[in-house]
């Protein structure tokens, strides 16, 4: 046998196992059986629903359909035999779809009908005469069940349970006790909870208001220009006027002629005598050129 036959019987010898062995995974999977007392009812009557799980001891989802819409829901719990049983009545009439199923495994579902009550007659004269008549030959009576009055319903329900398996439930009551259910209202429907823990309510939200940290600079820049700019400003004002205000000295020609006549005499030149009068009294060179013109 060649190679390539080898190759090509193995690959075909594993493609074989897990061809069934997928087969047989959902085979495994339905382990939950789901039956009823019977498969039609009159209204008012209790469905009792019945079955096995793969395992013992394990919470089974129960739900009612009636056209697509959850009437009735409940969660029961397997015995040590794997069996569970509940029972629930139909709100109205209809075919109903229910569905069971266990924990870990896939759910599975039947189907009853409620439909109208059938009145048969009662024979009140079974006396085993005749189907003619009794011993006298009078005709045979019957008689009917009598057509109840009838009874206004007044339903009362109590608050819905906590979502649990995606099911709310709640216990409603006829306070008139009529036995009818037409007018019972929705004892179970589904809902949803995102997360095993409760959303944290979340704070509204308030802008917070930051108080900025101002710095030395900030809180005394005006201070520290404005009070030396201020002095400046006094320092300024202070020489201006004193300049525009001050008092002009007068010198007397004939004072200073006589001072420069003693400087001569005592050695004095005559251009250092100039100059010390041209310092002190600022005058223009050609006036005083003019009053030292006799002096020498």
């Amino acid at each position: 046998m060649s190679w390539r036959a080898e190759v090509s019987r193995t690959l075909f010898n594993r493609f074989l196992f897990w061809f069934f062995l997928l087969l047989l995974i959902p085979l495994a999977l339905a382990g939950t059986t789901i039956q009823t007392d019977a498969s039609s009812y009159k209204p008012g009557e209790a469905v009792t629903i019945s079955g096995v799980c793969s395992s013992p001891s394990v919470p089974v989802g129960l739900r009612a359909l009636l056209d697509g819409e959850t009437v009735w829901f409940d969660q029961a719990m397997s015995d040590l035999q794997s069996h569970y049983t509940s029972q629930f009545v139909p709100p109205q009439k209809g075919t109903y779809i229910i569905s069971a199923a266990c924990q870990s495994d896939m759910a599975v579902t039947t189907q009853v009908t409620v439909a109208d009550a059938v009145v048969e007659p009662i024979d009140t004269n079974n006396n085993g005469g005749s189907p003619g008549g009794g011993p006298s030959g009078s005709p045979k009576k019957t008689t009917t069940t009598p057509i109840a009055q009838e009874c206004e319903e007044s339903w009362a329900c109590g608050e819905w349970s906590g979502c649990s398996g995606g099911f709310q439930v709640r216990d409603c009551f006829d306070d008139n006790q009529c036995g009818t259910f037409a007018l019972q209202p929705e004892t179970s429907k589904s809902c949803y909870v995102a997360s095993s823990q409760q959303p944290t309510p979340q704070k509204p939200f308030f802008p917070q208001v930051t108080q900025a940290v101002s710095s030395f600079w900030d809180d005394y820049m005006y201070w520290v220009i404005g009070v030396p700019l201020g002095i400046l400003l006094l320092i300024l004002l202070f020489v201006l006027l004193r300049a525009l205000f001050r008092k002009k000295l007068v010198y007397d020609e004939a004072e200073i002629k006589a001072w420069a006549k003693k400087e001569r005499m005592a050695g004095t030149s005559l251009e250092d005598v100039k100059e010390i009068v041209h310092q002190y009294t600022h005058w223009d060179k050609n006036k005083i050129e003019m009053m030292f013109i006799g002096l020498k």
